[in-house]
């Protein structure tokens, strides 16, 4: 894990590639901090393999950002089963679903297995509040 000051109060802390354990040690942070942040923790903001961390006040950011990375470097990373699964009911109406089946060939049908086949993982959330990004 690396880390950059983001400003007098906050660091952008680079965890490690998840090298397709499906954001393993991201998942870890965030519960890690969702159980219990430290109290001079204000904020945080997840991407896929990076977290903003903002700090209440100003200080030595860089003191704060080397106990972060000990404490994450602690954490167990997290399978896949130590996520909820939650079910989303979709339509597959859209116009786009029969140019999709065209050029891919298949039956409307298989495109829509095809998409409901794996199970995704929401990786972070984007520029609207609540806008998953899943992979």
């Amino acid at each position: 894990m690396k880390w950059r000051a983001y400003g007098p109060k906050a660091v952008l802390i680079e965890l490690s590639p998840d090298s397709g354990s499906g954001g393993s040690q991201v998942r870890a942070v965030a519960q890690a901090l969702e159980a219990a942040a430290p109290e001079e923790v204000a904020e945080w903001t997840f991407a896929f393999e990076t977290v903003l961390v903002e700090f209440r006040t100003a200080g030595n950011v860089a003191e704060r950002a080397e106990k972060l990375l000990e404490w994450f470097a602690s954490l167990q990373p997290m399978t896949g089963e130590d996520a909820p699964l939650v079910e989303i009911p979709v339509v597959y109406d859209g116009e786009d679903l029969e140019v999709i089946a065209r050029g891919s060939g298949l039956p409307i049908a298989e495109v829509v297995e095809r998409y409901r086949a794996p199970n995704y993982e929401v990786a972070m959330l984007g520029f609207s509040p609540g806008f998953p990004y899943l992979r």
